[in-house]
């Protein structure tokens, strides 16, 4: 794409900002905001949809949002949650779904897109299926996050009169929150795959959305973006991206924002060449809505499932091995167990020097032997 087409008339289209976006995206290095919470386009009430939706589906999908350190998860399988890659986490920490912990024992994060799959200690009570089809744009989406109400409202002088553009992100108090919206499109660029972030579903914060519009903010990542097809609610994506940083003039202070019109402002965009930059976007009579974006559920799903496939027991991705001499060979240790305090591996005492080493989808490091007279623990981290 080119630069020519930023200023292409008449008006402002939905169309376009994807135009436009897209330039700043690949012209530019996508400046990833993570997410903090849901803002309303009508609703300034921080406890507005702090509880579960009436409808008794959309209710399930509240429930079924669990919550992984300060951010969110969703059960997809037995023992299997997925959430953002960008959120972190480690073993041994806990995921909370329905007032109940469940240790996370294995990671596996994804080489192609910004979701990681984690692995726990104990079933879950239910999960959502993950949508498989390529039918995403057009469809209402059920959004949730953790975070605080809309900050302070953005203004921009237009023909003499201040115009509101939207909402700066507020002050997180990690309480959880559903919206909805509806899914614009699906963005497939080789850039993004390129940069190991797969295929993203896009949404519009739009003023004359839905009744419970919502745009995110930082602390939304890993959140679910739901759809429905055939009475059936399934996760199509994870939230990954939203707003984005603006100044009103050039010269001002930076901020951070949700905005239902871009216009007029200025946007933070990184140059391969020459780093941080300010982007000017025109002003158009139409509204050039903000977008939230989630990482395509059904882009990874095949991936996803073999891993569930190949660990339907998630300890079955953690592989012990031991040794008499350091430099090998190593063996398969076939009698082990977990233990929660501290995080790590049971196994029989036995006489003779062994040295043992741990396999993984992510590098774990094993600490030192703690003797327990008839057993050792081998403690791990990662």
């Amino acid at each position: 794409m080119t630069s020519h087409i930023l200023g292409k008339a008449p008006g402002w289209s939905k169309e376009l900002t994807w135009t436009f976006m897209g330039w700043v995206l690949w012209q530019y290095v996508f400046l990833t905001l993570s997410l903090q919470a849901v803002h309303f386009v009508s609703v300034e009430d921080p406890q507005h949809n702090t509880m579960p939706p009436q409808d008794a589906s959309e209710a399930k999908l509240w429930h079924l949002q669990g919550h992984w350190n300060a951010f969110l998860g969703t059960p997809i399988a037995d023992q299997w949650f997925v959430t953002a890659k960008h959120v972190g986490g480690s073993l041994g920490d806990t995921f909370h779904l329905i007032g109940q912990p469940y240790m996370a024992v294995v990671k596996i994060p994804d080489p192609e897109s910004d979701l990681t799959l984690w692995g726990v200690s104990d079933p879950f009570p239910d999960f959502v299926p993950i949508y498989s089809g390529s039918q995403e744009a057009g469809r209402r989406t059920l959004l949730f996050g953790k975070g605080p109400s809309r900050g302070e409202a953005v203004w921009l002088e237009v023909s003499g009169s201040q115009t509101l553009r939207g909402w700066k992100w507020g002050h997180q108090h990690k309480v959880l929150r559903w919206g909805e919206n509806r899914i614009h499109h699906v963005l497939q660029e080789h850039g993004l795959v390129d940069r190991n972030l797969g295929e993203l579903i896009v949404a519009f914060f739009d003023q004359d959305g839905l009744p419970n519009e919502a745009g995110l903010s930082g602390g939304d990542s890993g959140g679910g973006m739901f759809i429905k097809i055939h009475q059936q609610w399934y996760l199509a994506g994870i939230s990954y991206s939203a707003g984005g940083e603006f100044k009103v003039r050039e010269s001002d202070a930076p901020f951070k924002a949700m905005l239902f019109d871009n216009g007029g402002l200025y946007q933070k965009g990184k140059s391969t060449d020459s780093g941080e930059i300010w982007i000017p976007i025109p002003l158009q009579d139409e509204p050039q809505p903000g977008q939230i974006a989630g990482t395509r559920m059904s882009y990874r799903r095949d991936w996803i499932e073999q891993q569930i496939k190949n660990h339907a027991d998630p300890l079955d991705a953690i592989i012990l091995e031991s040794a008499e001499q350091a430099e090998g060979p190593y063996e398969p240790v076939k009698h082990w167990s977990l233990v929660t305090q501290p995080l790590g591996l049971k196994i029989d005492q036995i006489q003779e020097t062994q040295f043992y080493r741990i396999k993984a989808h992510t590098p774990l490091k094993l600490f030192a032997p703690i003797d327990m007279d008839t057993y050792l623990i081998l403690p791990f981290k990662g």
